[in-house]
């Protein structure tokens, strides 16, 4: 769905709540792929 068709069913939301949204969900989908891949000291 693009953002034109978004911004249309959801009236109340604004161009800016959108970028927060996909910002939000980009660092915390980096900061879960980076955790999964941390190297844990004596196998723990």
């Amino acid at each position: 769905m693009d953002l034109k068709k978004v911004l249309s069913r959801f009236p109340e939301l604004a161009k800016k709540d959108i970028k927060a949204v996909l910002s939000y969900a980009s660092e915390r989908e980096h900061s879960l792929t980076t955790a999964s891949h941390e190297v844990v000291p004596n196998g723990r």
